[in-house]
């Protein structure tokens, strides 16, 4: 998953490259406030029937037909309200074409039902290598999909047709293997229980599309679409980690610990193991983007980009502090403690919004800030509340990411050191960039060895696992 991850990653990069060429900050900032609505709407769509049938012990027809049936039900109603209030939102933000593109957008409500279904056997399955190729292929058909009809003069909708693409694709390659007509009749008959379940996962869900949503929405209203555009180009870097590679990380883990949790193990054990696995991870690549971000911004993007990059360095910090707890969340929905973890989610939404609302009035550097705050709230009551369930203390989290942080501050001096000297060298941007990133590269290799990760060892095995016939 990770692999197929990072391969989509380069292709939707790349695509983005070109349509930031193309398209104008304004049309960019467009598509972001407007796919910022249908994130809102996202939360509600799955009503927790992805997790439920991951986690349930026995998965028969009278459960898929009942999660079909709901999350249909819920796709087309969503339809419906997107459809009926696109055109109050186009004019709230006073842009006829807004209407137009949610309704385009919408579609999406439409396709999901069968994508939830595909991706949840698949997942359940444990087949990641068949669910990496199918975004693999949907990403490389959205991607060209966006890029030429921005070139033959779409603008925004270009966007908004990519996304159409990459679900449709998905879900359709996905289901080559894991459809099967028998899931797919109507039938309400476990409707009480998947909702007991999914009522606070879908709760959850909603808070996190709001949270995602919300700077967007806000940013777009108070500072315009052009700053909505330079968020947006700034959050598409830090997402390479947080919205590509983590979902990745944490579609495998709670398939993973929801069948340990079967099984009977150990999950205090698992958990922190893979805990210092994430954070050897996640944060040097985090690291990395708080020090040359506006490197990359610039060099990807191009001249007229420039102000996202000092955003996209102050994201980086802002998701180093949630980022890899979040596989917390995982282990505590296999659990099934979703109400605790939907208290959590609520809580860091309303401290977001306070921060980004106030921040607004003065400038989106000062947005990027206030997100650091609730970041590291998460941080802290995820801990707390996953020390409660499978009951560990202060000092087993502590000895957890030790290492990983002493990691941290022997990179941040490094990369530092790095950048001073590319400044006074006044070396060329594209040569800066590319020296950064592979001695970066090796620098965090040589931290990883010293550190003594068990990212070493699970490389080693993989490596050796290939090598056997």
């Amino acid at each position: 998953m990770l692999t197929g991850r990072v391969f989509q990653s380069a292709i939707q990069l790349i695509s983005a490259i070109i349509v930031a060429r193309i398209l104008s900050p304004a049309e960019i900032g467009l598509f972001a406030v407007s796919y910022a609505v249908m994130l809102m709407m996202n939360g509600f769509r799955g009503l927790g029937v992805g997790a439920y049938m991951i986690q349930i012990d026995v998965l028969d027809k009278t459960v898929t037909r009942t999660a079909f049936t709901l999350v249909s039900i819920m796709g087309l109603i969503l339809y419906v309200l997107t459809n009926f209030g696109a055109s109050y939102l186009s004019n709230w933000y006073e842009t006829p074409q807004m209407g137009d593109m949610l309704k385009i957008l919408a579609v999406n409500f439409l396709i999901f039902p069968f994508t939830i279904m595909v991706q949840s056997k698949a997942a359940r399955a444990h087949d990641f290598g068949w669910m990496a190729f199918a975004e693999l292929v949907a990403a490389c058909i959205s991607s060209a999909v966006s890029v030429y009809l921005a070139y033959i003069g779409y603008g925004a909708m270009a966007l908004a047709y990519g996304t159409i693409a990459f679900s449709f694709v998905s879900t359709l390659t996905c289901g080559v293997r894991h459809f099967a007509i028998k899931d797919y009749g109507l039938g309400l008959i476990r409707a009480r229980a998947l909702l007991a379940f999914g009522g606070w996962v879908t709760g959850s869900n909603v808070v996190y599309q709001l949270n995602t949503a919300m700077v967007d929405l806000i940013v777009g209203k108070f500072q315009g679409f052009s700053i909505a555009g330079m968020y947006d180009r700034a959050a598409t870097v830090t997402r390479l980690v947080w919205e590509q590679i983590y979902p990745a990380i944490g579609q495998v883990l709670f398939s993973s610990f929801a069948q340990e949790k079967r099984d009977g193990r150990d999950l205090k054990q698992a958990y922190f193991y893979r805990l210092r696995c994430v954070l050897d991870l996640l944060w040097p690549l985090l690291i990395w983007l708080a020090i040359f971000g506006d490197y990359a911004v610039q060099i990807l993007f191009g001249d007229q980009w420039v102000q996202a990059g000092s955003i996209a360095r102050i994201l980086a910090v802002s998701i180093i502090f949630a980022a890899p707890f979040s596989i917390a969340k995982e282990l505590g929905v296999a659990l099934g403690k979703t109400k605790a973890f939907f208290l959590l989610d609520l809580f860091v939404f309303m401290t977001r919004l306070a921060a980004v609302f106030v921040a607004a009035r003065h400038d989106i550097e000062s947005v990027a800030i206030a997100l650091i705050v609730p970041a590291v709230l998460y941080m802290i009551f995820s801990q707390w509340i996953l020390s409660r369930i499978i009951d560990f203390q202060f000092h087993d989290f502590l000895k957890t990411i030790g290492r990983p942080l002493c990691l941290v501050v022997l990179l941040v001096f490094g990369l530092l050191a790095s950048r001073f000297f590319i400044e006074k060298l006044d070396v060329d941007l594209v040569w800066a960039f590319l020296g950064a990133g592979a001695a970066g590269g090796i620098y965090i290799l040589i931290l990883l060895f010293i550190t003594r990760s068990p990212l070493k060892h699970l490389v080693l095995q993989k490596l050796i696992h290939f090598k056997q016939p």
